[in-house]
């Protein structure tokens, strides 16, 4: 991949200050872009999208010093590998349903319920929930991760998971019921 991005540089001066800065810092974006998207693989395709969008303007990347660069590119991961996640949760929230732990009267009176809302207010109203919700739920719903799962992936207690997804349901229940 760096072959690439050294092939649209102009200089050679250019071209060995992007292949020192890749060599340093490849593995440190890719671990903060993890921390985001929670797989290796999409952490890895959040920091090349990082630095494709770098190789758009890369007068921007060359004119700050290294400290600088390394802050800017910190950045640019961050929001990508955010991104790219919350995309990730929003398309794979289609035709789910509720977890099998509610009860089953729960369920179908849901069901109705979100047979009366149409699926754009619903996900819409979804990307309304506080981030931590958001990230809990979808992982819970859409990737069926367990509480322990979501705990390991959110880095945080399994109680906590448990919490954050129940808070969610709640929310969308008192919405549903609107």
């Amino acid at each position: 991949m760096i072959s690439f991005y050294l092939s649209m540089l102009q200089t050679k001066e250019e071209r060995d200050i992007f292949e020192d800065f890749y060599k340093k810092n490849y593995n440190r974006l890719v671990y903060i872009a993890f921390k985001n998207v929670h797989n290796k693989h999409d952490a890895e395709e959040a920091v090349a999208e990082a630095f494709a969008r770098m190789m758009d303007k890369p007068e921007k990347f060359f004119s700050l010093d290294e400290k600088k660069r390394v802050a800017f590119m910190d950045v640019v991961v961050r929001n990508v590998s955010v991104d790219m996640f919350k995309k990730s949760i929003r398309e794979s929230f289609i035709d789910d349903e509720f977890p099998e732990e509610e009860p089953a009267s729960n369920i179908d009176v849901e069901r109705e319920v979100v047979g009366k809302c149409s699926e754009a207010d619903l996900k819409e109203f979804i990307k309304t929930l506080p981030d931590y919700q958001e990230e809990a739920l979808m992982l819970k719903i859409t990737h069926g991760f367990s509480y322990s799962e979501i705990a390991e992936s959110l880095n945080i207690t399994e109680a906590t998971a448990r919490k954050r997804v129940s808070l969610a349901y709640a929310k969308i229940r008192e919405f549903l019921e609107k």
